[in-house]
């Protein structure tokens, strides 16, 4: 397991994902999250935002992680994009990778 820093886990990721365990009842959420660094963590909700309870270094490898719990990816992804100009964080929402659409800004 690894160990991040609360505010590296809100502000320095790059791209997140929604698992989910749907043999539990209600279904069971993670959260696979890349990292600005390229790193992907698995982030359990239910725990702490504070604690990866899985990392690794290239998406298969989370992937392959995720699945070999009967977890399974949940349509779309949301990517964080910081606009240093305006001082505000946008939020994009691509149902697939090639299609982005702006969805809200902090």
């Amino acid at each position: 397991m690894s160990s991040l820093a609360q505010d590296q886990v809100i502000s320095d990721w790059k791209f997140t994902e929604i698992w989910t365990d749907s043999t539990a009842s209600p279904p069971y959420v993670l959260m696979l999250l890349c990292d600005r660094s390229g790193v992907y963590h698995i982030i359990d909700p239910a725990e702490s935002y504070e604690r990866a309870v899985f990392s690794g270094t290239s998406y298969e490898e989370v992937r392959l992680w995720l699945i070999e719990d009967e977890y399974e990816k949940t349509e779309g992804r949301l990517f964080a994009e910081s606009d240093e100009d305006e001082g505000m964080l946008l939020f994009t929402y691509s149902a697939k990778p090639d299609r982005e659409k702006t969805v809200s800004a902090l």
